[in-house]
């Protein structure tokens, strides 16, 4: 039995980043905006990178920050994208 609670980073890797359709995202992140529309504002996505690529398309903050296990990411947004496993909740990058 696998006690992993995610498949592996190997497993169709792609396919778990990008679930959500262009509409839903829009959706979702104009809520966000909505709900704390300050440009000071600090917001982490949590393994969600397709809403924050569209968040930081749409209302770029330089504190917005995304936690995800796809090293890819750390291309697209260096200075914005941290390490981040769900499998080793309590392993952060120092």
């Amino acid at each position: 039995m696998n006690s992993r609670a995610l498949p592996s980073q190997s497993e169709a890797l792609s396919d778990l980043s990008f679930r959500y359709t262009p509409s839903f995202a829009n959706y979702i992140v104009n809520l966000i905006d909505e709900l704390e529309p300050s440009p000071d504002a600090s917001i982490l996505f949590l393994c969600s990178p397709t809403i924050f690529v569209a968040f930081n398309h749409q209302h770029p903050r330089e504190s917005t920050r995304l936690l995800d296990v796809d090293q890819r990411f750390a291309d697209l947004a260096p200075e914005q994208y941290v390490p981040y496993d769900l499998n080793e909740p309590d392993n952060f990058p120092a």
